[in-house]
Order: C-alpha cells, then structure tokens, then sequence
C-alpha cells in the first residue's frame, strides 16, 4: 500500500475522534467577537493540522516529540505532510530497485 493510500486509511480509521479534536481546539479558542466565518476558517485550519498529526506519527512513524518540534514548536500541515510522504515513496522506490539490481 502506498503511503498516500495508507494516510487516507489511517484517516478514515479515526475520522470522527480526529474531527471532533479538531473541533474542540478550534472552539477553545473561539470567543464572543469570533464570526461564523472566522470559526470555520480556525476549524479546517485544525483539521488540516489534526490530520497532519496523525498521519505523521502512524504512517511516517514520527514520535510526539518530532511532531512538537515540527516547525520551529507550530507544528505539521497539509504542507508540510504531504512532501514528506512523497519522499518516503520515492525512498522505498529506490530501495526496491536496489534490491531488485543486487539479487541478480
């Protein structure tokens, strides 16, 4: 299984518990000034940084410390993930072709 197909199942596996984590984070911080608009916006931005997260510690193996430490303490994001299972993929890749050459 690649490990982009591995991070949606690890989503999928969790999704509500991730989205409700997401949610509770966003309206911590939500106030009586807050608009309808700027909530959503902090929500997706949680659920964006929730499921980074996640993904970062079951697929890519990351402990709690490296996901702390991401980003000078911020944090992983989508953009930040996502480059980061590409890499991983092409690694295996050249592992396999390495293996593939070395066996013959």
């Amino acid at each position: 299984m690649s490990h982009n197909q591995a991070a949606i199942e690890a989503i999928a596996d969790r999704f509500t518990e991730l989205v409700q984590q997401a949610f509770d984070n966003a309206y911590e911080v939500n106030d009586t000034d807050t608009t309808f608009s700027e909530f959503v916006e902090e929500l997706f931005e949680n659920i964006e940084q929730v499921f980074s997260e996640h993904v970062a510690t079951e697929v890519l193996q990351f402990t709690d410390k490296e996901v702390e430490s991401y980003n000078g303490g911020s944090g992983l994001y989508l953009d930040d993930i996502q480059p980061l299972l590409d890499d991983d993929e092409d690694d295996e890749e050249i592992e396999d072709d390495y293996d593939d050459e070395t066996e013959h």
